[in-house]
C-alpha cells in the first residue's frame, strides 16, 4: 500500500540521526503529497503525534538552507548541473528513494557513485527488480507482505463483488457514498470512450472529475489531463480514469473502486486494488 509507504518514509525521515536528509520521487503529484505528509500530516494527524519534535522540511528547495528534510524529484535531480550534484553527493547523510524503480536509473547511478549518504529504497511494488537496478544488496530488504499487514491490524483485505449491470453499479456507488459522506470512489475505465461514457453516468448524481491525457483541461466540465488538478476540485466523490492513478498516487480517502472491465493482468488489479 501506498500509504503504508508514506509513513515508513515519514518514520525513517525524522527518527533517523542523521541530519540532512534527501527524499527522492518521480512524479509531482507524488512530491506534492510526500510533503504534506512527511511535514506533519503523517505525525500530527495520522499517528496523532503532537509532542515528537520534527526536522524542518523543504520542497524544492535548492538544497542550500542547512539541516533537515529535502523532497525532490529526479526529474529535479537531472536538471542539476555537475557542481550542484556533486554538493548532494557531499552534503546529504541519508537518500531516500521513493519507488526507485519508476525512473530511468542514469541519475541515481550518479548521485550514488561519489556520496557516502545511508540509502534506503521503499517500494510498495514487488514486480520488478528494483534491487538489482539500484544496486541495493538483498542482505539488508526488509519485507512487509500484504499478507503481514492484514494480519497485524494495520490495513483491511479488500472485499470483492460482481454487479453485471451499469444501473446496479450506480446503485451501489450511491448507496456506499451516501453512507459515507468523507470517502471517494476510484473508477477505473480501459478507454476514453468509457471515461466519457462513465463520466456521463456519474456526474449527474455526484461531484465527478475524469482524467485522460486527451481531455481539454476544461475545470467547467471537469474533464482535466492531471490528477493533482482533478483532486483539488471542492467536494469531489469520484474520480474516473484508465491508468492515470494505478501507481505512484495515494488518495487515503478513496475505499471503493469499480473496476468496469477485465484487467489484463494480475498485476495491474495488485497496482488498481492498492
Amino acid at each position: 500500500s501506498s500509504d503504508l509507504k508514506t509513513g515508513v518514509i515519514s518514520l525513517i525521515a525524522h527518527l533517523s540521526k542523521e541530519a540532512k536528509v534527501l527524499v527522492i520521487c518521480h512524479r509531482r503529484a507524488v512530491k506534492d503529497q510526500l510533503y504534506r505528509e512527511v511535514s506533519k500530516k503523517f505525525f500530527r494527524s495520522t499517528i496523532g503525534d503532537d509532542e515528537i519534535i520534527l526536522k524542518k522540511t523543504y520542497r524544492d528547495a535548492d538544497f542550500n538552507k542547512g539541516d533537515g528534510i529535502y523532497i525532490s524529484s529526479f526529474q529535479k535531480l537531472s536538471r542539476l548541473n555537475e557542481e550542484n550534484l556533486a554538493r548532494i553527493q557531499q552534503e546529504f547523510d541519508l537518500i531516500i528513494v521513493d519507488e526507485g524503480h519508476s525512473e530511468p536509473s542514469p541519475i541515481w547511478r550518479e548521485i550514488i557513485r561519489q556520496s557516502k549518504a545511508l540509502k534506503v529504497v521503499v517500494t510498495a511494488t514487488p514486480y520488478r527488480n528494483d534491487l538489482f537496478e539500484l544496486n541495493v544488496s538483498t542482505k539488508h530488504a526488509y519485507v512487509f507482505t500484504f499478507k503481514n499487514a492484514v494480519s497485524d491490524g494495520i490495513i483491511y483485505a479488500p472485499t470483492y463483488e460482481q454487479v453485471r449491470e451499469v444501473e446496479a453499479t450506480l446503485q451501489k456507488v450511491a448507496n456506499f457514498l451516501n453512507s459515507n459522506a468523507d470517502l471517494k470512489c476510484i473508477v477505473k475505465c480501459k478507454n476514453l470512450e468509457e471515461i466519457e461514457k462513465y463520466h456521463n453516468i456519474f456526474s449527474p448524481h455526484f461531484s465527478t472529475a475524469s482524467v485522460h491525457e486527451k481531455f481539454d483541461n476544461l475545470e467547467a466540465d471537469r474533464k482535466l489531463k492531471r490528477v493533482s488538478a482533478a483532486l483539488k476540485i471542492e467536494g469531489l466523490r469520484i474520480i474516473i480514469h484508465q491508468h492515470k492513478l494505478d501507481e505512484g498516487v495515494d488518495i487515503p480517502e478513496a475505499k471503493l473502486l469499480v473496476l468496469t472491465y477485465e484487467l489484463g493482468s494480475g498485476r495491474e488489479l495488485v497496482q488498481a486494488v492498492g
